[in-house]
């Protein structure tokens, strides 16, 4: 996942390195190609596929997915990020962000996680939302995922704080 962040000066985007490159060649450090790339205003840009890959990885260090995590949810907050990502891609991170929640059994990292998916169901269509309380419903009922109690309940919260906004957002027609 590339971020322009001056506090790690080793990540650099390919297109400092091949500034001859078009554009849709100029890839991540990964090898992922640019379409699931939105920029921030920061300059920096945050390549959907790696911090998907990053956040569905179980044995991440918890250090960086938080860090991530900050950086989309700063991100989230950027009219043009949100405006892109909810265009093109408004459907891409339901199951990373669910499966992280799932697969860390960490307070800080599921509090995160469940902020930046209610900022998603909110500034989304509602079929984001119902794409969510879905695979929510599917995970549940499959008995596939071994939860802790406290993950379950992390969840419960999450998909009962969705429900409340989406509820108060059709009763006030927001």
């Amino acid at each position: 996942m590339m971020f322009d962040d001056p506090q790690e000066p080793d990540i650099s985007f390919a297109a400092d390195h091949y500034p001859d490159q078009e554009q849709e060649n100029i890839q991540c450090s990964q090898g992922h190609r640019t379409t699931l790339s939105i920029r921030t205003q920061q300059g920096g840009s945050i390549y959907l596929l790696c911090l998907s890959n990053l956040i569905s990885n179980p044995r991440a260090p918890t250090l960086h997915v938080s860090y991530v995590l900050s950086q989309l949810s700063d991100a989230l907050s950027q009219p043009l990020f949100l405006t892109s990502l909810l265009s093109f891609h408004p459907h891409f991170l339901i199951s990373p962000l669910l499966h992280a929640l799932s697969s860390f059994d960490d307070d800080p990292i599921a509090q995160q996680l469940i902020d930046i998916i209610s900022a998603l169901c909110a500034s989304a269509s509602d079929s984001v939302t119902a794409d969510f309380i879905a695979q929510v419903a599917e995970k549940l009922s499959s008995g596939a995922l071994a939860w802790s109690r406290r993950q379950l309940y992390m969840v419960s919260m999450c998909v009962l704080n969705l429900l409340i906004v989406v509820s108060v957002a059709d009763l006030f027609g927001f």
